[in-house]
């Protein structure tokens, strides 16, 4: 199929009231997304892919910034709650309140450093 052709059916669909029909792709209410209330004031590195959560950035006056976490760090436990993954980090981050403390566990220049970290 041509782009004409493309365009051609394009604007054939919306020349009757201008708008395009609409087509859900996807189910919105994703049961595995984590519900969380909590952060910890930083940005991951998305393009990390070992174990952990690897910190891209830390932003001031935020848990993180607090509990003296750093650019590098791979946060690997949340309390009680092992990290391996983004997706293990945000299920932990949905198992804490705003103003508890619990311990956050990372790794930096290969060592593993434990702080203490409000929410």
């Amino acid at each position: 199929m041509s782009i004409i052709h493309i365009i051609e059916n394009v604007l054939n669909l919306t020349s009757h009231d201008g708008k395009l029909p609409f087509t859900k792709t996807r189910d919105d209410n994703n049961e595995d997304a984590p519900k969380f209330k909590v952060t910890l004031g930083v940005i991951p590195d998305y393009a990390f892919d070992g174990e952990g959560m690897r910190i891209d950035g830390v932003t001031d006056g935020r848990p993180a910034s607090h509990a003296g976490l750093l650019p590098g760090d791979v946060v690997i436990q949340l309390g009680e709650n092992k990290v391996v993954d983004m997706m293990s980090y945000m299920k932990a981050l949905g198992k804490f309140n705003k103003g508890e403390t619990t311990k956050v566990k990372v790794l930096r220049n290969h060592q593993v450093i434990e702080k203490d970290i409000t929410f």
